[in-house]
């Protein structure tokens, strides 16, 4: 059985927009995990502490409905992550580099 250890918000506290979380994906090397938010139309970034803390770090505007991610695997580390948009029928994709 599991139970709530923490809840931490992928939308600023304040947001009274309708939003869901499209899906959740954690770095290969287990460091960062990655939230994308439907609705306030960003993707949530956070560290994955040793001790399994997640730390909020920052939010990327996609300025479209996030409608999935995938991060790009280069050796030990993900350094971009790629979101797939869906503004009505049009997609697109927007790339982030992590560590620009």
């Amino acid at each position: 059985m599991f139970c709530i250890i923490i809840i931490i918000h992928a939308v600023p506290a304040d947001c009274t927009l309708d939003t869901n979380v499209s899906e959740i994906r954690v770095s290969n090397d287990g460091s960062a995990l990655f939230i994308p938010n439907r609705g306030h139309d960003t993707v949530a970034t956070f560290e994955l502490a040793d001790d399994g803390t997640l730390l909020p770090k920052e939010r990327y505007a996609t300025k479209h409905i996030p409608q999935a991610i995938e991060l790009t695997p280069d050796g030990a580390l993900e350094t971009k992550l790629i979101i797939i948009l869906w503004p009505g029928l049009i997609r697109s994709l927007i790339v982030i580099d992590r560590n620009a």
